[in-house]
């Protein structure tokens, strides 16, 4: 993706900066993850790669996907592109599925897009619980809220899965889930990719969790991506305030008794009329410049780039 941004109107006549300028290459074969607090833009851009943004959004940029420009091309194509080259697992799996449909009617309608239809149906369905770790004979007649939490959130990734789709954006997956279920459907995402070769966008707030997935972060905050890098290299040598702040916000069990360190004030959206970094007003290192323009990428090694003044007068900038 190419400057792509992402823009709502408000009544007050402003517009709205929910994704801005952010270029990014996604990696066959690789797991990336997007981090940052909530507003930090992570989903709109997810929903971007998919074209699913709403009027009165206004999306803008390049996505190109498979070859096809998902901006440019016509609604039918970019139809297709859902689901069978790009899967998408949302937040709450009791908000993804029907609660009057049985689970099987439920794959089913999924299986049939890929198309599988006939004898084989069956048979792929099948396939795609054993694959998530559930036995069909125990959830195929089944409705929603008959199931755990747990037990709905793998429905729901062999729905995105039995597509078999090129890309699988997973968007908090394990948000609702306690932290027994989420290892284990973190370490369903990370096998079923690494079988299928499949790229995979693991969108979270929790860095923590991100770093045990994935190969590459980025960092989102307000809209603006303001590291990219090397996942190692992010958790352990990170640049922006930003990126440290959250890093030091991790819970560790040799802290002790001591406070969890917090970011101080909150995320406030952007609009068109905004200047500067969007982190100034909570950053311990801000300086005159940051409030008045948004630095240009710097990259202190060829995988690593930051979007700070910080970083301006030690390395090559774009």
């Amino acid at each position: 993706m190419k400057s792509v941004s992402v823009r709502f109107p408000t009544r007050s006549g402003r517009t709205l900066k929910a994704v801005d300028e952010v270029s990014l290459d996604i990696h066959r074969g690789e797991a990336i993850g997007i981090v940052g607090e909530s507003g930090s833009g992570k989903s709109m851009l997810a929903l971007s790669l998919l074209g699913l943004v709403r009027p009165p959004g206004v999306l803008s940029g390049k996505v190109d996907v498979a070859g096809r420009d998902v901006l440019a091309a016509p609604p039918r194509e970019i139809y297709e592109l859902r689901g069978k080259v790009i899967g998408l697992i949302l937040q709450d799996p009791t908000a993804s599925l029907n609660p009057v449909r049985t689970i099987r009617s439920q794959l089913a309608e999924s299986a049939r897009r890929a198309p599988i239809a006939g004898s084989s149906l069956d048979h792929e369905i099948s396939e795609a619980l054993i694959a998530v770790g559930l036995k069909p004979s125990e959830v195929l007649g089944r409705y929603p809220f008959e199931l755990s939490g747990g037990m709905n959130q793998r429905v729901v990734i062999a729905m995105a899965l039995i597509q078999r789709p090129q890309i699988l954006i997973a968007d908090e997956p394990t948000t609702a889930l306690d932290v027994s279920t989420q290892l284990g459907v973190l370490a369903l995402l990370q096998s079923i990719q690494k079988q299928r070769g499949m790229t995979l966008v693991l969108i979270s707030h929790d860095l923590a969790l991100i770093y045990q997935v994935t190969q590459r972060i980025a960092v989102m905050y307000a809209g603006k991506l303001v590291e990219l890098g090397a996942t190692q290299d992010i958790v352990e040598r990170p640049i922006h305030p930003y990126t440290k702040a959250l890093i030091a916000a991790i819970p560790r069990p040799e802290a002790g008794d001591r406070p969890l360190q917090t970011i101080p004030g909150q995320l406030l959206p952007m609009f068109d009329d905004s200047r500067g970094c969007p982190f100034a007003d909570r950053c311990p290192e801000v300086m005159d410049i940051c409030r008045v323009t948004f630095p240009k990428r710097s990259s202190p090694t060829a995988s690593h780039s930051v979007w700070c003044w910080l970083s301006k007068t030690e390395w090559h900038s774009e």
